[in-house]
């Protein structure tokens, strides 16, 4: 159920404005641009949302596909493909249940964006779906941010303001974040609010929440051997600002 909610959560307001609320955040595209540019073969990137990262690396001449649940995240994606003049395939999917024509040399997924996947379970089972859809030596990077290192793990309750964002015709929007913690199973239910102003007046609120499950860095390290990974390497790492400093996998298919 909670993976079906982070689903819905990104569509509507968050897609349309999701671009725009984090065009400051320049590591993770920084980070993962020296894994896609070295791959010796296709390049997958899963959760690629509005391709942020994707379009980037496509533009730089990365052969680059991507994967993501939310179809209007993706039709944003192929706007800004189209625009170009570039070609990627871009598939909706959920990864846990990942069924893609082909394998790649390189995949990754950026921004704790593999935390989305809130049961440990599916979780479990898209890491073996990962590793099923890289070619023999190639290479899965992850990285998961570590909960007592989140600028936005609050007291359970309180609302604090996060990200916004302003068009130039006077279009605004504030989101604020609230989480509800749930230590023994490992959980986060963030709850956020999005307020949309026009010209400083407020004209919505809407309401939306996700699930995040966080790891241990050893658990996570098995999970990945328990899915066939081998020569798996951590190093920390900034790759979103609000995560602090965050856990880095690279992993290998023999």
């Amino acid at each position: 159920m909670s993976d079906t909610i982070n689903q819905k959560h990104y569509s509507g307001v968050v897609a349309k404005w999701y671009d725009a609320l984090i065009e400051s955040e320049e590591n993770d595209i920084k980070f993962y641009q020296k894994f896609a540019e070295e791959s010796k073969g296709p390049v997958l990137e899963l959760a690629c949302g509005t391709g942020r990262l994707l379009f980037h690396y496509l533009k730089e001449g990365v052969q680059i596909d991507g994967v993501d649940v939310s179809s209007e995240m993706l039709d944003i994606c192929k706007k800004k493909i189209d625009s170009m003049g570039l070609k990627s395939n871009l598939y909706m999917q959920d990864i846990a249940d990942l069924d893609l024509p082909k394998q790649y040399q390189t995949i990754f997924i950026a921004g704790g964006s593999f935390q989305l996947i809130s049961s440990f379970q599916r979780a479990q089972r898209a890491m073996k779906k990962i590793y099923n859809h890289l070619l023999p030596g190639g290479k899965f990077i992850v990285d998961i941010f570590r909960p007592l290192d989140r600028d936005n793990l609050i007291q359970d309750g309180l609302w604090v303001k996060g990200r916004e964002a302003e068009t130039p015709l006077g279009k605004k929007i504030i989101v604020y974040g609230s989480n509800k913690n749930n230590i023994d199973e490992q959980l986060i239910k963030g709850l956020y609010k999005y307020e949309l102003y026009d010209h400083d007046k407020l004209t919505e609120t809407m309401i939306g929440e996700i699930y995040l499950r966080w790891y241990g860095k050893y658990e996570f390290e098995m999970m990945l051997e328990k899915a066939g990974f081998k020569n798996i390497k951590l190093e920390m790492n900034e790759i979103i600002s609000v995560h602090g400093k965050a856990f880095v996998f690279t992993a290998e298919k023999e």
